[in-house]
């Protein structure tokens, strides 16, 4: 049987240890199967239990994305044109996509940048406004976005006990007088909010407030 199989099965079942009771099976097969032919597998069948096991191997990251080409910011017309009014939303799609940060994170980030620009198709000259800016707007997203790849670095392409290996070696090299209690810590707070804010399917409203907070520890 698959995950989505198991899932169904178990929410359709009145056994309150179902899951309990189908998982041990279930991880034994797909470690025996999949874990001479693939190397995600493998870590993934080194967690403790089953249920960590069968997360580890259900948030499995889907294959590398093709490179792409750079996003250009909207022009003042295409920006200000009101018979078009997600043009700012295929931008932030379009970045996403680029730097593999969430649709929610960069809107979040973005909302104060985009607003002023935003603000710009309200003025006399909007070509003179958006020129003035442009260059302003790009040093405040590459910084937004170097945070937001520093927050989600390695989330998206990694198994999650790869993710928290990748992390801690990375917050060791950040903090190196920091003690093992507190770089564990600081493992579990991140990972912690990588794994509630840093997938496609991030909770906007719960995310808003988490963003804030860990974009002012940075």
């Amino acid at each position: 049987a698959g995950s989505g199989t198991i899932l169904s099965k178990c929410c359709d079942s009145a056994s309150e240890d179902c899951m309990a009771k189908e998982l041990p099976e279930y991880t034994v097969k797909i470690c025996d199967n999949l874990s001479s032919k693939n190397s995600k597998f493998t870590d993934c069948c080194q967690e403790k239990t089953p249920m960590d096991i069968f997360i580890c191997t259900y948030f499995m990251p889907a294959a590398p994305r093709p490179e792409l080409p750079d996003v250009k910011l909207p022009t003042n017309k295409d920006a200000c044109d009101k018979g078009n009014p997600k043009v700012l939303d295929q931008y932030i799609f379009e970045l996403s996509r680029k730097t593999h940060i969430p649709e929610v994170f960069l809107s979040k980030i973005l909302e104060p940048p985009l607003k002023s620009l935003d603000e710009c198709c309200h003025s006399e000259d909007s070509t003179a406004c958006f020129k003035a800016k442009g260059p302003q707007f790009k040093k405040e997203l590459s910084s937004f976005i170097e945070k937001g790849q520093e927050l989600c670095a390695d989330y998206s392409e990694n198994t999650f006990t790869e993710y928290k290996k990748k992390l801690a070696e990375r917050l060791r090299g950040k903090w190196p007088d920091a003690t093992e209690t507190e770089l564990e810590e600081l493992v579990k707070k991140r990972s912690d909010f990588a794994s509630k804010c840093c997938s496609i399917n991030s909770p906007p409203l719960y995310c808003d407030s988490e963003i804030d907070a860990e974009m002012n520890t940075l």
